[in-house]
């Protein structure tokens, strides 16, 4: 029978067009744009241990704040890129990390590093430590340890990992600095402009149906 697909004995053109309609509808309901719109300063979240990404990246969706994780220290290669895809904006990176030699040095080596190839590029990007921060020990009540006697390099004081602190403490301590560092107003209407977006296009597709 000419216009039916092979194998398709059942082929019902009227159930396949209702379906995709259905798809489109629903990608049409979930629209996001990227609430960052129109922000002076792009913020994003970095964290040293991989597993706390998807905490986080739960904390940042809302506000459109990426979430990009490093196990250990980062290669010369991956600070590069880094630094060319924050290039294309001022931005803001918030770190979370372990309050240890190893933590402190690898925020450390991220600050100088990045900044000074975004710098090379003419670009303004900024890291800020906001978590594990040694005030957190008292402030939590956080499980603390002494620094292993193998590690020379320069630190004072109790190491504490950043999977100590409480998952709703980290995700307040997340979600206050993003709110801090974004400009409410510009948020409010990003939100305003997405449900606008997205109203169109659910009229738009209302037309076809």
């Amino acid at each position: 029978i000419h216009g039916r697909p092979r194998g398709f004995v059942n082929w019902r053109p009227q159930a396949k067009t209702a379906e995709l309609v259905q798809q489109v509808e629903h990608t049409a309901e979930t629209y996001r744009i990227d609430r960052q719109r129109g922000q002076p300063r792009r913020v994003v979240l970095w964290c040293e241990a991989g597993g706390m990404a998807p905490q986080l990246a739960r904390v940042g969706e809302p506000f459109s704040v990426p979430v990009f994780s490093s196990g250990g220290f980062d290669s010369i290669t991956v600070k590069h890129d880094m630094a060319r895809l924050f290039a294309a904006r001022p931005t803001l990176v918030l770190h979370i990390g372990d309050h240890d030699p190893s933590g402190v040095h690898v925020f450390g080596a991220l600050d100088e590093d990045v900044r000074a190839f975004a710098a090379a590029m003419h670009a303004d990007v900024e890291f800020s430590r906001l978590a594990v921060l040694p005030e957190h020990i008292e402030q939590f009540g956080l499980l603390t340890a002494p620094p292993k006697p193998t590690d020379r390099r320069n630190f004072s004081g109790e190491t504490v990992q950043a999977e100590a602190l409480p998952p709703d403490v980290l995700a307040e301590l997340v979600r206050a600095a993003i709110v801090g560092n974004l400009d409410a107003d510009i948020y409010a209407d990003a939100l305003g402009s997405e449900e606008q977006e997205r109203t169109e296009l659910l009229e738009r597709l209302g037309g076809f149906q």
